[in-house]
């Protein structure tokens, strides 16, 4: 059994930062992380990165090159391809499988840098669509597009900004949603409206994704409100409804608020004050950003710090 002062869970941009401060503070620290790379999400941010204090990144994959250099070069504790079987937090005890078999760690803290997931439909075709690797970009994506009908899925600013993005590339964009009323910013609803390749369908859900044998060729539509079903000849699929917080193995032990995001004080200590939650498990999407997430590892890290002094 390996004893560690502090576990990371999750290596995106806030368990980096929480294990780059456990560095520095001379910490008995280890970050895990599920994937085969460190970074999180930045591999599927395809737009330039402008807000991220220092540089302007070209994409979130070169951010994600840069944390990982940084990593190696403090020479960080981290372990990949590690994920969770069980934990069991009376005992601060976490069992892992590292693909080759199981091994316990024992922690006195557990930071959980655990993320979200994207929202699914859990319709038919959806799973399909996964797993054939159908889940486009519309900033990357985009041009592929040009001339073809495509959906989009969502009442956000993500949701409304594909739409735009396809639009503008030349495709023929049907933005569908459950309702008339919209999260996104009157900057995406306006231009929305306006554009004269992207058609609004309110009050309606998807049913169903159809699939070829070169990729998606249409969708069932269900209108809410006269409870009628149509069909639409489409080749891609662009869901957009949100995220939701990865809690699994938190909620049992901590406090989450009515979305399951985590609640943390200002030190990003939960409920529990041996459990802490940083970057987007703990961060409603309105205030999430690579900023937000890496100074809330550093908070965690120099909080802890000072409890283990």
């Amino acid at each position: 059994m390996i004893t560690k002062d502090i576990l990371i869970i999750g290596g995106g941009p806030a368990g980096i930062s929480a294990s780059i401060w456990c560095q520095r503070l001379d910490l008995d620290y280890l970050l895990i992380e599920e994937n085969d790379e460190l970074g999180g999400q930045l591999k599927d941010i395809h737009n330039r990165i402008i807000d991220y204090p220092g540089k302007i990144y070209e994409n979130g994959m070169v951010l994600q090159h840069q944390f990982t250099d940084h990593v190696k070069e403090l020479d960080c504790k981290y372990h990949l391809k590690i994920s969770i079987k069980s934990l069991d937090h009376e005992s601060r005890t976490v069992l892992l499988n590292d693909g080759d078999g199981e091994m316990y760690i024992k922690y006195k803290y557990i930071i959980f840098a655990t993320g979200t997931s994207v929202r699914r439909l859990e319709i038919p075709g959806e799973q399909e669509m996964i797993l054939r690797g159908e889940i486009y970009s519309a900033t990357k994506d985009r041009h592929r597009f040009q001339e073809k009908n495509v959906v989009v899925v969502g009442g956000g600013d993500r949701a409304f900004e594909g739409a735009l993005l396809l639009a503008e590339s030349g495709a023929n964009v049907f933005l569908v949603h459950r309702s008339k009323s919209f999260r996104a910013r009157e900057a995406f609803k306006n231009p929305v409206r306006a554009h004269s390749k992207i058609t609004v369908l309110e009050d309606t859900v998807v049913r169903k994704i159809y699939h070829g044998d070169k990729g998606i060729t249409g969708l069932d539509l269900f209108n809410l409100l006269d409870q009628s079903t149509s069909h639409i000849i489409a080749e891609g699929v662009f869901i957009r409804i949100g995220v939701q917080p990865n809690t699994r193995y938190l909620k049992k032990h901590v406090h989450v608020d009515e979305e399951n995001y985590v609640v943390v004080n200002n030190c990003q200590q939960t409920s529990d004050s041996s459990i802490y939650a940083i970057g987007d498990v703990c961060t409603h999407p309105v205030f999430s950003s690579i900023s937000s997430a890496t100074s809330q590892g550093m908070i965690a890290a120099k909080h802890l710090s000072l409890r283990l002094s």
